[in-house]
Order: structure tokens, then C-alpha cells, then sequence
């Protein structure tokens, strides 16, 4: 499969099974991490914020995903 096909089809996968959401809270807690060291740094404040994102986490939901549609377990597999 190309490059152009995985990304079609990962598209349609997180729009087909509401990904989508996952990635937004994703992205407002780095957003909230960023804007949060903005404010205790100007505020002198000695403390890290990290924001962490373990990767692709393999839950019975995912496992279900991947067992019914060999596409998309093919995206899993590198």
C-alpha cells in the first residue's frame, strides 16, 4: 500500500470509528500543558509540566477493530 492509501485509509478509520474525539482531548491537554508552564514560569514558579502520550494503547476495542478489517491491522503491524 502507498502513502497516499495508509493515509486515506487511517483517515477513514478515525472518522469511522469516532477517533477523532480521542485525538481533540489529546491535543487540549497538550494545548492545557503548554498554556500552564507559560503562566507558572511568569509567576517564578520552580515546576516542570510535561505532557505524555503513550503511543497506540491496544485495548479489546482496538483488538476488535483490528481483527475485523485486516486494512487496518496492517497499519498496526509497521
Amino acid at each position: 500500500m502507498d502513502f497516499i492509501g495508509t493515509l486515506t485509509l487511517a483517515i477513514n478509520w478515525f472518522t469511522q470509528y469516532s477517533v477523532l474525539n480521542d485525538n481533540v482531548s489529546k491535543a487540549a491537554t497538550d494545548r492545557m500543558s503548554a498554556d500552564m508552564a507559560f503562566e507558572l514560569r511568569r509567576h517564578q514558579a520552580n515546576i516542570a509540566v510535561f505532557s505524555l502520550w503513550p503511543g497506540a494503547v491496544q485495548t479489546e476495542t482496538i483488538q476488535a477493530l483490528i481483527d475485523s478489517n485486516a486494512e487496518i491491522g496492517s497499519i498496526f503491524d509497521g
